[in-house]
């Protein structure tokens, strides 16, 4: 039983791990620089595969958000049965604005993608249509990161409540998701980028990922079947 009591937590940290792995590769290797780019119509189609493995990985990212929730729900069911299959449908709903980011991604593709292929190309007409999808692809992943919060903040208020990890990372995630949140909401309203706001939240998911993988759970009084 001890090992199952630890295999779970690091099978949990493995994930969390993941996760943060391809939300960077997307934001930052992927996607996000070409997308985001002013020269967005001509770079996105110079940039099609790797667009389209960002896109995929969108996908995969979602599920494991749903699989994450799914795995921990009878763990976290224990504490507050409401609390848990919120979190199951957050990720759910995560998974969903995670698949339409995807697709606006390869909307601005194929934009790109007519538009270096015509041989005369209208440009007012491929700039107004462009203006559309880069704002389309920029609200989506807006949304995205800000749905993300949501499932968040039920998992760490989760962690607080069962005392699987100290007290204190359930305390700095929940605080990293409240200024993740407000960055997002600066954004959303034009107030200016404040990335520094989104250190804290990859900061606490290390530290976490390095807890659930080395320590596991801290209540040894949990029964898991797994």
């Amino acid at each position: 039983m001890a090992s199952a009591n630890k295999t779970l937590p690091r099978i949990a940290g493995v994930l969390i791990l993941v996760q943060s792995v391809i939300g960077f590769l997307i934001n930052e290797v992927l996607a996000g620089p070409y997308t985001f780019a002013k020269d967005y119509l001509t770079v996105v189609s110079a940039h099609s595969f790797e667009v389209t493995i960002a896109m995929l990985l969108g996908v995969v990212d979602g599920a494991i958000s749903i699989s994450f929730a799914a795995m921990l729900l009878p763990i976290f069911k224990k504490q507050s049965e409401i609390a848990a299959y919120a979190f199951l449908a957050f990720s759910v709903l995560g998974f969903m604005v995670n698949a339409i980011d995807g697709a606006n991604m390869q909307s601005l593709l194929t934009l790109s993608k007519e538009y270096v292929s015509a041989a005369n190309p209208d440009a007012h007409y491929f700039q107004t249509m462009g203006a559309v999808a880069y704002a389309t692809r920029l609200w989506t992943h807006l949304m995205t990161l800000l749905v993300a919060c949501f499932p968040s903040a039920v998992f760490y208020y989760l962690l607080f409540s069962s005392r699987l990890v100290p007290r204190f990372i359930s305390v700095w995630g929940f605080i990293s998701v409240a200024l993740m949140a407000l960055a997002v909401l600066l954004i959303i309203f034009g107030q200016g980028t404040y990335m520094m706001l989104f250190l804290p939240m990859g900061l606490n998911q290390l530290v976490l990922v390095g807890w659930l993988i080395i320590k596991g759970f801290k209540n040894r009084e949990l029964h898991i079947n797994i």
